[in-house]
């Protein structure tokens, strides 16, 4: 019957913890918090969470509450509270690493705050004195409190990252053939506050139908075997890196551009083709495409 109500205590506290989930993880990102407490895309969070959530606290939760009830039942004082602690915190984080480790980060959060919320109720009973309980019921929040730090600080980050792209736009690539610049057109950038992979698909090279070679809208640069394509910015961006991706004979080759190489040197004999540069920042990402024959 103990079991059942830490249980049953536990998952409630876990749906409202759904709901505050988003605020709490948003605190410090100002361009979020300024939409709303609770942004629109959380409520799909909240829902499946709740749905998928609670019949795997079910299926893994209450079995290592009750194994941690028969493995502390002859222990006493603080060596019992340690070992119930290890026994739902290690659970937590063995269970995430076996069902979440292609997501492991916010499930594996979530799942050691709720292993948390159950050790608290589990152990509740064991202390009568008031003082006694207020510290075991500030165990989540401290657990809580530790795993946020690296989140709110992420999302500080962010939010300043954003405001400088919103005043600043994104650093600007200024590209050059023979000490001639080349005109790029509405270059592809994307922001992803979580890393560089959701910012937008890599650009790949292709070949120049004879539509563009013929149509003189098209800024298509000549080259020759041996010209230096380069690359700089307008202002000085830090930790990125930069690939030029190019066609020969059908087989696609990769060159790599920094701040300290920062120069192609064109093969013999290229195809006519819209060369790739592909600029990735820890979290932002700007490609684009120059036309050369």
């Amino acid at each position: 019957m103990h079991k059942a109500k830490v249980t049953f205590k536990s998952l409630i506290v876990y749906i409202v913890l759904l709901f505050l989930w988003p605020i709490l993880t948003q605190l410090l990102n100002e361009n979020l918090m300024g939409e709303g407490l609770i942004p629109n895309d959380y409520f799909p969070f909240i829902i499946w969470f709740s749905i998928s959530g609670v019949p795997i606290i079910l299926t893994t939760a209450l079995p290592v509450t009750i194994l941690a009830g028969f493995v502390t039942k002859y222990l006493d004082g603080f060596l019992r509270l340690a070992v119930n602690f290890l026994i739902h915190i290690g659970s937590a984080i063995l269970i995430s690493l076996v069902l979440f480790k292609d997501n492991l980060g916010l499930f594996a959060l979530i799942a050691i705050v709720v292993a948390a919320i159950f050790f608290t109720f589990d152990e509740l009973p064991n202390f009568p004195k008031k003082r006694e309980k207020g510290l075991l019921i500030s165990t989540p929040f401290i657990i809580l409190l530790i795993i946020m730090v690296p989140t709110w600080m992420n999302s500080y980050q962010v939010s300043q990252e954003l405001k400088e792209i919103d005043q600043d736009g994104f650093p600007i690539p200024i590209v050059m053939i023979n000490e001639k610049e080349v005109v790029i057109d509405d270059p592809l950038t994307g922001y992803s506050s979580t890393g560089t992979g959701g910012a937008h698909d890599i650009l790949e090279p292709y070949i120049l139908p004879l539509g563009i070679l013929e149509d003189e809208q098209y800024e298509v640069y000549d080259v020759n075997g041996g010209d230096i394509i380069s690359l700089s910015f307008d202002s000085e961006p830090d930790d990125y890196s930069a690939e030029l991706v190019y066609l020969k004979e059908g087989t696609m080759f990769t060159e790599r551009i920094s701040d300290t190489n920062n120069k192609f040197t064109v093969p013999d004999n290229l195809e006519p083709q819209a060369i790739a540069i592909n600029i990735v920042w820890p979290r932002h990402q700007v490609s684009f495409h120059i036309m050369v024959k």
